[in-house]
């Protein structure tokens, strides 16, 4: 499989998810239900909400994007109860405002609603005096689970505080709590940003791969099962020797030292490798949208740009195209949103030369993130690097036949090595690989970058042991994500203490979970 990339981008995403512990409401708080139509009101009029410019059904998208809601003056949280939120006249006449807020004092705040013909939403400040308050809060709970519930299936940032709320709510309410760390979602109507994917491939290796539908945990076993016993793929390998040409194409110089089960992304130059990485900063790392589709901005790019200490944008002005030839990314798998393995590897005729730049430059970046000194040999390839405890920072920068490689993991390190060693094949070998370089000739003008997936990567990443572990990692990072907004309120206080923590909800793998100051 290939993508032979020449300045198109797809959209990317990974489903990701969370569970909870839920927060115990205040013994002070006190809970409110007051319906819209008895609602004092000390700015606007309910009526107000049933103007509009014209007269006509409004899309599916702008009726979600206008919901009402609340905002109350001071702490507390409140909600809209109403089965209907889609129809404003029964909003109007059949909803209620549920509130939970510290005893003592009136409720005051806005609250905001679509008009009739939703042109726009209609602000309306109101007052409910504190003797309204009662004990119970099963109403409000239940709003609250509904609001949330609503949120999780959009498909929108926030998952993790959508399920911890909707969780905290469930608690509340005295209901059994699931383990399950997965959202609750369905599918959203093709919006504007899928359209690109109909000229970038993406969404034919998403949908041929299914990488991006997670596997779920159905029913519960202590039975265990040999991974290796399950089946794999089964469809046969193309034999690619009749479609070859006498002539062999050039090949990248890069493509003899990456492993041939492995992803590799080709660019011409250094140059060519800047500029596409300033788009992916603005777009999205590109293996992750070809083969995912989210719509938030996990800062991709920066995070993997300072883990292994390598700004591409510094060094450009440092380095330039005196120093480096062409330039590869390669790793093992591509789910850059929980976290992989990811060499990046320069061409140079100068490697010496160009392995102590990166070493001074990698230097100053782990300086700023105050990681350590470290260096060691894998597989035979001595390296020199930076690494924190918590692998904010790891980076590993080994010279190898006519290339230097930086990667943030010495398990990549020792992959490469073994291309070096003879102990694996090079992607260079593969009879597909040439196919495709056949076809679309190293060097062309209007080339950018070739992404090159091998069958061999193919069959890898869609394995039962490759899916099985996405699954688990996912869900590990899904029970992490749920601590984090458990301790939320703790973090912004700057009143952590650090130390151990322990969650009910099931962590594959186990562990220790720790907490710190960050």
């Amino acid at each position: 499989m290939w993508i032979n990339r020449r300045r198109t981008h797809s959209r990317w995403f990974v489903i990701f998810a969370l569970a909870t512990i839920a927060p115990q409401a205040r013994a002070e708080d006190a809970f409110y239900r007051m319906p819209l139509a008895d609602l004092k009101l000390t700015e606007g009029k309910l009526s107000d909400a049933e103007g509009g410019v014209e007269k006509k059904r409004p899309t599916f998208d702008v009726r979600y994007a206008m919901q009402p809601r609340v905002v109350l003056d001071g702490q507390g949280e409140a909600y809209i109860e109403q089965s209907d939120r889609y129809v404003p006249q029964l909003l109007r006449l059949e909803g209620a405002l549920v509130a939970r807020a510290p005893t003592g004092r009136d409720l005051t705040g806005s609250l905001y609603l679509p008009n009739d013909h939703y042109s726009g939403m209609v602000k309306l400040r109101f007052v409910i005096p504190s003797s309204a308050g009662g004990k119970n809060g099963d109403r409000f709970n239940r709003a609250k689970m509904e609001h949330y519930e609503s949120l999780l299936g959009r498909d929108i940032p926030g998952t993790a505080w959508f399920r911890h709320q909707y969780r905290a709510a469930q608690a509340e309410l005295g209901k059994p709590q699931s383990d399950d760390v997965w959202p609750i979602s369905w599918d959203r109507a093709a919006g504007i940003e899928d359209t690109f994917d109909l000229f970038s491939g993406g969404r034919a290796v998403r949908e041929n791969l299914q990488l991006d539908r997670d596997l779920l945990v159905v029913g519960k076993s202590d039975e265990a099962v040999d991974v290796s016993s399950l089946e794999g793929i089964t469809i046969a390998e193309i034999d690619w020797k009749p479609l070859l040409a006498e002539a062999r194409p050039k090949a990248d110089p890069l493509a003899r030292i990456i492993p041939a089960d492995q992803h590799a992304v080709f660019f011409p130059s250094f140059a060519a490798a800047v500029a596409v990485a300033d788009e992916a900063a603005r777009q999205g790392t590109p293996l992750s949208r070809v083969m995912l589709a989210r719509s938030e901005d996990e800062l991709i790019k920066q995070r993997y740009e300072r883990q292994l200490c390598l700004p591409l944008s510094a060094l450009a002005r440092l380095l330039g195209p005196t120093v480096i030839g062409s330039v590869a990314i390669t790793g093992s798998d591509p789910y850059f949103f929980t976290g992989t393995d990811v060499a990046v590897v320069f061409e140079s005729e100068h490697p010496a030369a160009l392995k102590a730049l990166l070493l001074g430059r990698a230097a100053a970046a782990a300086g700023e993130e105050r990681a350590k000194p470290a260096s060691g040999e894998a597989a035979g390839i001595a390296w020199s690097g930076f690494a924190s405890p918590d692998r904010h920072v790891s980076c590993h920068i080994a010279s190898l036949d006519g290339a230097v490689v930086v990667t943030n993991s010495l398990k990549q390190l020792e992959r490469l090595a073994a291309v070096k060693n003879k102990a694996s094949p090079a992607l260079a070998t593969l009879d597909e690989y040439t196919f495709f370089r056949q076809r679309y000739p190293h060097g062309d003008s209007d080339e950018t970058a070739l992404l090159f997936l091998s069958d061999a990567t193919i069959r890898r990443w869609c394995s039962p042991r490759w899916r099985i572990a996405a699954s688990r990692r996912l869900r590990s990072a899904a029970v992490v994500s749920e601590l984090q907004a458990s301790f939320l309120d703790d973090l912004v206080r700057g009143q952590v203490e650090a130390g151990p923590i322990h969650s009910d909800l099931p962590l594959p793998g186990g562990g220790q979970l720790r907490l710190d100051e960050h």
